[in-house]
């Protein structure tokens, strides 16, 4: 499943019914509130790529109080963040993310270009996950730009 929406587009995904077999799922351009409810819907979701154009603007304690959805503790295996720029946003989805993804065995970066790789801004990027508390079973960040990936 594809998803998109336009700044005008309105999607209320508490209208949709559970998607009990969706196993991997992309999202464009959407709102934070829509990425949690899809992830909500989509219990055995096992691949979750971000291809986000911008990053969805909210606040870090949105994701303080933000219920943990169930794919995130039983079936996420992988996360792929398309079009990274490094910002504070994508941070703190990744935190998120590393933090409550009990199955999770990949997160991968697809940076913009060598440039962006190589910035100092990329480098605390990768340093800040690479501190963070992940979930018991988590196997390993990846960097790639390119066609090139860096393992880490």
């Amino acid at each position: 499943m594809v998803l998109t929406q336009s700044k005008d587009d309105v999607y209320h995904v508490s209208a949709l019914p559970v998607l009990a077999n969706l196993s991997h799922l992309e999202l464009g351009l959407v709102a934070i509130e829509v990425i949690f409810g899809l992830l909500e819907k989509t219990p055995v979701l096992k691949t979750l790529v971000l291809a986000l154009k911008e990053t969805p603007k909210f606040a870090k304690e949105l994701l303080n109080f933000a219920v943990v959805p169930d794919c995130l503790k039983s079936t996420l295996e992988i996360v792929n963040f398309e079009k990274v720029k490094g910002d504070e946003k994508e941070l703190f989805l990744a935190e998120f993310l590393l933090k409550n993804g009990k199955m999770l065995e990949r997160m991968s970066f697809f940076l913009n270009n060598q440039k962006v790789a190589k910035s100092k801004a990329m480098k605390e990027f990768k340093e800040k996950l690479h501190s963070f508390k992940k979930g018991h079973s988590f196997g390993y960040l990846e960097f790639s730009y390119d066609s090139v990936t860096e393992g880490s």
